[in-house]
C-alpha cells in the first residue's frame, strides 16, 4: 500500500490487472459554501485519486 500511495502522490499511473486504473485528477480552486454557517469560502486547488474499474470487475459485481 505504501508504494501505491508514493507512487500517486509522484503523479504516477497504477493500474491492477482485473481490477481498476488509479489515477490523480486535479480540482481547481474554488469559492464553495459552508453549510453551517452559510458563509462563502475558498476552496484551494487539490489533486484527488480517481479510481476507474475494468470492465471485467463491473460484469462480476454487477452480475444477476
Amino acid at each position: 500500500m505504501d508504494a501505491l500511495t508514493t507512487k500517486l502522490s509522484n503523479g504516477g499511473h497504477i493500474e491492477l490487472h482485473s481490477f481498476g486504473s488509479f489515477t490523480l485528477s486535479y480540482r481547481p480552486p474554488r469559492i464553495g459554501c459552508n453549510p453551517t454557517k452559510g458563509e462563502r469560502v475558498e476552496v484551494f486547488a487539490k489533486y484527488v485519486p480517481h479510481f476507474k474499474a475494468t470492465n471485467e470487475l463491473l460484469a462480476s459485481v454487477f452480475a444477476k
